[in-house]
């Protein structure tokens, strides 16, 4: 189990880069290996390929390594290196980062998120924000590898075109990913298993292609970060986090002959689109003392939403987001089934004359 810093305590002044700002560090101009595969220049699929379906069996979130042993350091295998640059203390770059005030009063859990993790890589959300999510549940992964497993959610990857050699390279594939619907018992993960994606949910790629048995698919509109924890640690049931990943990609191996797959879902969050969402758990996090998100997630933006307009004096105005994933084939998953928006569930602060009734 992570350990954790409490968040109402005096702000660590001996860093020198806590309060104020700080210019996105950017100190390798070596190519980075953690970029996301490149598009080869053909040849394309032939058409009417079928589709192939893989449902998430785990998705690791940045608090645990591939092995599930607890990590404060698992994130930075996490992700890819989606700006080209190499992130570190020293330096100036892409945008500036901003942090707290030195007289907010609050200790971020980890000061150093918007920093690159390993061969570039970025992933400020299993850095910075995962951390604050497992304030409401220490074991984020396994909470939502739970539900995955309960058959109350799961992610569902469909592509036309792979044609199951190891090093096979095309492009024109066409496929989507969407959040599964939950089903009424668990779920099998068997060739035959039959899973419907929640309407409204899918993300369909517009582009698509496969490079030595590795496929990416990139969309031009946003995918639904979708993460179920079930009962967090105050005993009341906290039915999910949703965000929206701007230029998402998703990438995976060539499955292996079972259908099992090891892959990566990356892309950058709006930092707006992160405060507005985490006013809804943000009082959990901080035992009712704060309500203010923007305070708690300064410092975690790393990203610009518009990479064209990098500049050092451009504040960071997105998260980079890098989440790991293991996958089986299944049958297709069907119609989409409208399972509605899920809710957060009552503010326990303002709620707070109600926590005898429901069990808190």
């Amino acid at each position: 189990m992570r350990t954790l810093l409490p968040f109402a305590v005096p702000l660590l002044l001996s860093l020198p880069f806590v309060a104020g700002t700080l210019a996105c560090g950017k100190t390798n101009d070596v190519p980075p290996s953690a970029a996301v595969p490149a598009r080869p220049g053909g040849p394309t699929v032939a058409s009417g390929a079928p589709d192939r379906t893989f449902a998430i069996t785990t998705l690791y979130l940045g608090d645990v390594d591939r092995s599930l042993q607890p990590s404060t350091k698992a994130w930075r295998e996490f992700g890819f290196d989606l700006d080209g640059r190499t992130t570190g203390k020293d330096g100036a770059g892409a945008c500036r980062v901003e942090f707290p005030s030195a007289d907010a009063g609050l200790s971020i859990i980890n000061l150093e998120a918007w920093m690159d993790g390993d061969l570039g890589r970025d992933n400020a959300f299993g850095a910075g924000v995962v951390p604050l999510i497992q304030v409401l549940h220490n074991d984020v992964t396994s909470a939502v590898s739970a539900r995955i497993k309960a058959g109350a959610m799961t992610y569902l990857v469909r592509v036309a075109g792979l044609d199951g050699t190891e090093n096979q390279t095309g492009i024109g594939l066409s496929g989507d990913i969407a959040v599964g619907a939950p089903l009424d018992a668990a779920p099998s993960f068997a060739r035959d298993q039959t899973w419907p994606a929640r309407a409204g949910t899918k993300t369909v790629f517009s582009d698509a292609y496969v490079t030595a048995g590795q496929f990416v698919g990139t969309s031009s509109d946003a995918l639904l970060l979708h993460l179920e924890l079930g009962t967090d640690t105050t005993g009341k049931t906290f039915s999910a986090i949703e965000l929206q990943v701007r230029r998402p990609v998703v990438s995976f191996g060539a499955p292996a002959a079972d259908g099992a797959l090891k892959g990566t879902i990356a892309g950058v969050v709006s930092l707006a689109e992160l405060r507005a969402a985490a006013d809804a758990w943000t009082p959990r996090a901080t035992s009712c003392q704060y309500h203010d998100a923007e305070t708690l997630t300064h410092g975690l933006g790393d990203m610009l939403l518009d990479p064209a307009s990098a500049s050092p004096s451009a504040a960071c105005d997105a998260v980079s987001v890098g989440i790991a994933f293991d996958a089986v084939e299944i049958a297709a998953s069907g119609a989409p089934v409208d399972a509605g928006a899920p809710s957060p569930g009552p503010d326990p602060c303002v709620d707070a004359g109600t926590d005898s009734a429901d069990g808190g």
